[in-house]
């Protein structure tokens, strides 16, 4: 078991997971594969280290999909609740869709992220950097 540890689970809770400290990054992304993905204007995630995170059930119902030639998304196959995106050049990074996250998720949002492709019906209204792309 880790030490300071925050747990989280897909929407039926068959997946469940657990992750050691606070993540590192915390963004809104507004690209379109993240507005498919969420279902949403924005995709929220958090960046942990993978050697800090642990499936602690339900990861053989964990599907992956390659969403581009450079990051590759995962999914709850029994829910289809949106799970991760990995970035191929950062195998040691998760991250994580912070909507899973049961409670606080150890920081706070930092920026929004490829606003050039923000959805022409969202207003973003929060004093977050507005970065064009990443």
């Amino acid at each position: 078991m880790m030490k300071d540890i925050r747990s989280g689970a897909c929407m039926c809770g068959k997946i469940k997971f657990e992750y050691k400290g606070s993540p590192f990054k915390f963004t809104h992304c507004h690209c379109t594969m993240c507005q498919k993905f969420s279902g949403s204007p924005f995709g929220s995630f958090i960046g942990i280290k993978a050697e800090n995170f642990r499936f602690t059930e339900g990861q053989e119902l964990e599907k992956e999909y390659a969403s581009s030639e450079w990051a590759s998304r995962t999914f709850c196959s029994n829910c289809g609740s949106s799970l991760m995106y990995d970035y191929k050049e950062t195998p040691d990074v998760i991250c994580i869709a912070a909507g899973l996250i049961d409670g606080d998720v150890g920081l706070e949002a930092e920026k929004h992220i490829f606003v050039k492709d923000k959805c022409s019906w969202y207003e973003i209204t929060d004093e977050l950097p507005q970065i064009e792309r990443y």
